[in-house]
């Protein structure tokens, strides 16, 4: 038992997570549009904010209604745009999660069924089905939810970043200074968690 413990507290190991992605390998295809459909939600949720700001900037401002109309045009098309990539985001997510789960639970099933009777007289049914169920279910967010995630979370802060010093890099080393109170307050959050 206490082994088992001590494993499941690394379960988002990098060796772990490499093993899972072996079961991704038959669907790289999708899981390089998804990855391209998580780049393209990242890119819009930034542009989005800048032709806010251009738009009031440049027309709202200065009284130009006329071309307001178009910026507000673009601005709708911006976000049905992301609102489609977002839909396809996550069903895509939820497809690869699942297919592979799947595929986890089929190999896993097999390999029980390798197994001698003896083996099911003196192991817990209940420690076999959580095994096959729950415990594989929470592997699925690595895929529907947690890479993806991650990826698209990760962009976003870059280009969040790149914006945030491009407009006013003072202002942003200021708001970056309690970055570091965050993070340590998030390690020690974890740590509690774990």
């Amino acid at each position: 038992m206490e082994k088992e413990s001590k494993v499941s507290g690394n379960v988002f190991d990098i060796k772990v997570i490499k093993r899972l992605m072996e079961y991704a390998k038959p669907y790289k295809s999708r899981f390089y549009i998804l990855t391209l459909l998580t780049v393209l939600s990242a890119v819009l949720s930034i542009a989005k904010p800048l032709v806010i700001k251009y738009t009031i900037d440049n027309h709202i401002a200065k009284g130009d209604l006329p071309n307001l109309t178009n910026m507000v045009l673009l601005l709708f098309l911006l976000l049905i745009v992301h609102g489609i990539i977002n839909y396809f985001n996550t069903y895509l997510a939820g497809w690869l999660g699942q297919t592979v789960i799947k595929d986890i639970r089929m190999q896993l099933y097999k390999h029980l069924m390798t197994f001698r009777l003896n083996f099911f007289d003196h192991t817990p049914i209940g420690r076999l089905v959580t095994r096959n169920v729950s415990d594989i279910e929470s592997l699925s967010n690595i895929f529907s939810e947690g890479l993806a995630g991650i990826v698209s979370d990760l962009l976003l802060i870059i280009a969040i970043l790149f914006v945030m010093f491009y407009e006013n890099w003072l202002l942003t080393l200021y708001c970056l200074g309690a970055l570091p109170l965050l993070l340590l307050s998030t390690y020690v959050f974890k740590e509690s968690v774990k």
